[in-house]
């Protein structure tokens, strides 16, 4: 039974959290300290440095080749199953959502397991809680948080690729995203939509179109592949293309003359010139003139030719290839492959980590909470409400972390035959408050950060009272 040392010891263990996020509510809301870059800043040094060494110095200490497999089983399951719920409710509901998936999953299934967890437990159940903890810390670590990543970085490339087209509606009007639905995720074009371009070009080229017969986006036959490729979409020999963030995909009409030489040639008229510009094509005053004194010669319209629209698995093949390369650059992702790799060498050599290896990590890793706390409450500081999510979703969020959550990892529970205290060590794991990497992700991504924050904020206060709950009602199960 918990005792007062036992409550003493988990307020130790909390109470330096809250320390870190008021002191950084505190520097924006009453002592005006950072601007908005910095805070950008802080939280952008969290994501890429704090977090990912923090993450390696948890799992490098895991054997690997001893663990508790039914509670990972467990744990494995009850995300799967909320996976799959969260997509059935994508497909047969209105209101299920991509972004509403990522959300929904970390506040289900990502609890603040090594910071709040470990101390709580430990005072519940004893030693023997320590050790379950820290392998389904390994997991979230290896496993869901690579996933999270998957998900965040999926998203960013499809709000990117959609801003890179001009959205045809069924009724034949033309769309585009407005300056509130942009999100800044990146202004570099990558190669692979030069190529995408190109290759949707060259389709379209087939079919009569308003530059002739040869299309708009024709590559040179003695231009060099290589040099395209390395480049990106660069200057053609016999056009020069280049891509804006936001292309203008417009058809452009205009009159289409015959030459002396019997070739087909087209007429620009001066107001279309800005037009061709913003396409990439370079019409040169000479140019200009030229045509200008063919208008007289022929005159015959010809039909608009629409700019086609990408196929789905040229932005799939798109997406995805963003995906890979925004990961292979992800430090998260390196911390944990990393982490298991060198996990994996030590357990079965008996080694460890040289020390100044581990000392060049740590000092950095010990920054990892204190930060993500400071950069929660530079978080909250910045928005007009505590509560700045609303009091539905707030509702909402702490229904799904301290109900749901537990209830499907007792039912995965029970399913694999887990039983005794790692049952109920597993049920009040997974009723802990919401972890802080996930908060840092929606900052990184600018998803439903609102949410996080007062998941987090709510979370801690609520952690000791929920926490005592759970243990009384498991005294009296018969698992």
């Amino acid at each position: 039974m918990i005792n007062g040392k036992d409550v003493y010891k988990i307020l130790e263990s909390i109470f330096p959290l809250y320390v870190a996020m008021m002191l950084g509510y505190a520097s924006i809301k009453w002592w005006k300290i950072f601007t908005p870059d910095q805070c950008a800043g802080v939280n952008r040094f969290v994501a890429m440095f704090a977090v990912p060494t923090l993450t390696f110095t948890y799992i490098i200490p895991i054997d690997p080749y001893h663990m508790n497999w039914r509670i990972i089983i467990a744990d494995t399951l009850q995300k799967i199953v909320t996976l799959l719920c969260l997509i059935l409710w994508n497909i047969f509901t209105k209101r299920g959502s991509f972004d509403w998936t990522i959300t929904v999953f970390s506040l289900i299934n990502l609890p603040n397991t090594l910071v709040v967890g470990i101390p709580l437990l430990q005072a519940m159940y004893g030693d023997v809680s320590t050790p379950l903890l820290i392998q389904i810390v390994f997991m979230q670590a290896v496993l869901w948080y690579t996933l999270l990543l998957i998900m965040y970085e999926y998203r960013a490339a499809k709000i990117f690729i959609s801003q890179q087209f001009v959205v045809r509606n069924e009724d034949g009007t033309e769309s585009v995203l407005s300056e509130s639905e942009k999100i800044d995720i990146g202004s570099n074009v990558d190669l692979e939509l030069g190529e995408l371009l190109h290759s949707l070009s060259v389709r379209s080229g087939s079919r009569k179109n308003s530059f002739g017969e040869k299309g708009l986006f024709r590559k040179s036959k003695s231009s060099s592949s290589s040099a395209n490729l390395s480049m990106g979409l660069k200057s053609m020999k016999s056009r020069s293309v280049r891509i804006s963030p936001q292309p203008i995909l417009k058809s452009i009409s205009g009159k289409r003359n015959m030459s002396s030489n019997g070739r087909l040639t087209h007429e620009i008229e001066p107001s279309q010139v800005d037009n061709f510009e913003l396409l990439g094509i370079k019409v040169t005053e000479k140019e200009h003139e030229s045509k200008e004194e063919q208008m007289e010669e022929i005159k015959e319209e010809i039909t608009e030719e629409e700019q086609m629209a990408p196929s789905q698995s040229m932005v799939l093949k798109l997406i995805v290839i963003r995906v890979y390369k925004k990961l292979i650059k992800n430090p998260n992702l390196w911390a944990s492959v990393l982490g298991i790799i060198w996990a994996l060498i030590a357990a079965r050599l008996n080694i460890k980590l040289p020390r100044i290896i581990y000392e060049s990590i740590t000092i950095i890793s010990k920054t990892g909470l204190g930060m993500s706390m400071f950069s929660l409450g530079i978080f909250m500081a910045l928005q007009p409400k505590i509560i700045s999510c609303g009091k539905t979703a707030a509702a909402m969020s702490m229904l799904l972390k301290f109900l749901l959550g537990p209830a499907l990892f007792g039912a995965t529970s029970a399913a694999v035959g887990v039983r005794g205290d790692v049952f109920k060590i597993g049920i009040v794991q997974a009723a802990l408050p919401q972890g802080i990497v996930p908060f840092v992700f929606a900052k990184e991504y600018n998803l439903h950060a609102e949410i996080f924050n007062t998941a987090v904020i709510f979370g801690l206060a609520l952690v000791f009272p929920i926490g005592i709950l759970y243990y009384v009602l498991l005294g009296f199960s018969s698992f």
